[in-house]
């Protein structure tokens, strides 16, 4: 077995004996690590903000939904308020 990419490429590895262990084929874990390191859609379109942050806005008993909801709220009217001062 080798190393198939990083610093170490190409570099033999031990592998262990017996019926018990099989080995990946290179192909396959060429394939494997070309997929987690692709750039994911949902990672490329979703915002994330801690809730440490959102926390010290928000009532405790509020719920992580009544939270995105009072933002996706707000969001509306900011964006109705542009929208009007724009129209003027």
């Amino acid at each position: 077995m080798r190393v198939i990419t990083g610093t170490a490429r190409g570099r033999k590895l031990n592998t262990l004996e017996g019926r018990d262990v099989r080995p990946t084929t290179d192909q396959v874990k060429e394939a494997m690590f070309s997929i987690m390191s692709e750039d994911k859609k949902d990672d490329l379109t979703r915002i994330t903000l801690s809730n440490d942050i959102l926390r010290k806005y928000f009532p405790r008993n509020y719920t992580p939904l009544q939270m995105q909801e009072t933002i996706i709220k707000l969001l509306e009217q900011w964006q109705r308020k542009r929208q009007q001062q724009h129209e003027r």
